[in-house]
């Protein structure tokens, strides 16, 4: 779960913009910061230590940030950054390039260069993923190419990044050190494919990055047709142009298999459907056919699944 560890509005206006300065060089690194709302700058943070690997999610007023060398030679955390605009728009310079950005977008910086970064409209959100440079398997002067350059978060391996990303931003787990790690791990994964996509690097990729990518893929696929009866490890495999074996191995490396994971996703949607108060009224028969369940197959699964009935579970909500 993200942790807040600002917030503007808890601080008098007077003294938000110097405090946020001060908190940003101590959480990421030290830059100068120039804003024309010094007086009343709204700014938030929220912080997920997954790992090695850091995520943050900023939402703040129109800023300007630099970073020089001399704040480089006073402190530098050796990172790879991706920042994704959740909402709002931005902008970064860096390595002789400038590039503006807008909701979805993504790109990359590096913390051991000088670079100027900023956000325009009246409120801006981003996340950002802080790597070290050392854990992306990648040329250096290939993913140089990138640094200031955008690259869209709404489709290919950008889009899986992006989901990803949401998707932890919003989860309320507290995880245990060895999974929050794990989850560091597979943004890498996904941060590396990205890169080598959009360097033409695929071919330097490690495969057990290109495996990760294809399992968010496959999964996401999934939780997009759990409603279709006839979804089956065999009409999986066949959308992603792989084997029917070599998908159930995928599963296995993971400690599932194909069914049970498709199983365990479509009662999950019955499950969150049954505690919607404004689905209360709905029979259960069509809640489980929603989600490709018949009625008898419907009522064991979820039984064996919650150890209570469907209608026992939301009588009880």
């Amino acid at each position: 779960m993200m942790q807040t560890v600002f917030h503007g509005d808890e601080l008098p206006e007077g003294e938000r913009f110097v405090r946020w300065n001060a908190s940003s060089d101590e959480l990421w690194m030290p830059t100068r910061l120039q804003s024309e709302r010094t007086e009343d700058f709204g700014a938030s943070m929220k912080l997920m230590e997954l790992g090695a690997v850091q995520l943050s999610e900023v939402t703040l007023a129109p800023v300007e940030s630099h970073r020089d060398p001399k704040l480089i030679l006073q402190s530098d955390p050796e990172q790879l950054l991706l920042a994704f605009i959740l909402s709002g728009s931005a902008g970064l310079e860096q390595s002789g390039r400038q590039t503006p950005l807008d909701a979805y977008d993504l790109t990359i910086y590096d913390t051991s260069r000088p670079f100027r970064a900023w956000t325009t409209s009246e409120q801006n959100t981003v996340m950002a993923l802080h790597v070290p440079r050392a854990l992306v398997p990648l040329p250096a002067h290939r993913t140089e190419r990138l640094i200031a350059t955008r690259m869209p978060g709404q489709e290919g391996a950008g889009g899986l990044l992006t989901k990803f990303l949401t998707e932890l931003r919003s989860d309320t787990t507290q995880y245990r050190p060895t999974s929050a790690a794990h989850l560091g791990t597979v943004l890498v994964d996904l941060l590396t494919v990205l890169l080598g996509h959009h360097s033409d690097t695929d071919s330097a990729v490690p495969p057990e990055s290109h495996r990760t990518a294809l399992i968010r893929q496959i999964q996401d696929f999934v939780q997009s047709h759990l409603a279709d009866p006839d979804l089956t490890p065999g009409s999986i495999a066949s959308a992603h142009h792989i084997s029917t074996r070599y998908l159930h191995r995928l599963f296995q490396d993971q400690g599932l298999t194909v069914a049970s994971w498709i199983r365990s996703q479509r009662l999950e949607s019955c499950r969150r459907d049954l505690a919607d108060p404004r689905l209360r009224g709905e029979p259960l028969h069509l809640i489980g056919a929603r989600w490709g369940f018949g009625a008898a197959q419907f009522s064991r699964a979820f039984r064996a699944e919650y150890g209570m009935s469907p209608s026992d579970y939301r009588q009880g909500r």
